[in-house]
């Protein structure tokens, strides 16, 4: 939870300040939910236009790396844990909200999570941070993936497209899928 929030909690974070200042990226978040068995450390970019996912990754990657070489600043370090403090309070404002979030600690394994998170965040260093990037971040672990919309294909399907840029991300269905539904509606219709 600390690294997610130094790469990507806020404006001050590592990865807004690497791709959404300098308009490579519109958009970076880190997802990670915390389950009894072992889950994925999520890393979103929404590239800008003109961006290339190659460049994007390079980017990440070298985050991750100079975090391995290098760690955390004590700054990001106590920004996060306030950060994850101020956020805590606000779940747990309410009955529902507390049931919700005991719910969340029997996924991650233990009830009594709810009642130590704190605890156990305000324990954690600099140091750890960068034990836990150099044990799991390791590039040949890594699943990239880019998507990639095809410029254009199923526009008259969808209907007008003016005015969107072309590599906006859309709903289409491909020209394959097309035929088959148009097969399978007309045999229906028979």
């Amino acid at each position: 939870d600390i690294l997610n929030r130094v790469l990507s909690s806020g404006k001050n974070s590592r990865l807004y300040k690497a791709l959404v200042d300098k308009a490579i990226a519109a958009s970076v978040s880190v997802s990670l939910v915390p389950f009894q068995d072992e889950n994925l450390f999520v890393t979103y970019a929404t590239l800008t236009p003109t961006s290339k996912h190659e460049d994007v990754e390079k980017i990440i990657l070298d985050e991750y790396k100079r975090i391995q070489d290098e760690g955390i600043t004590e700054v990001e370090l106590n920004a996060a844990k306030a950060q994850i403090r101020s956020g805590e309070a606000f779940k747990r404002d309410g009955s529902y909200s507390i049931a919700s979030q005991i719910n969340t600690a029997i996924a991650a394994g233990d009830w009594k999570f709810f009642t130590t998170y704190l605890e156990q965040i305000n324990k954690v260093t600099a140091a750890d941070i960068q034990a836990v990037t150099i044990k799991y971040f390791v590039e040949d672990q890594m699943t990239v993936g880019y998507f990639i919309p095809k410029k254009d294909e199923g526009a008259q399907k969808m209907g007008s497209l003016e005015g969107l840029h072309p590599n906006h991300a859309r709903a289409y269905r491909d020209a394959h899928f097309l035929v088959d539904e148009q097969i399978t509606n007309e045999n229906e219709a028979s």
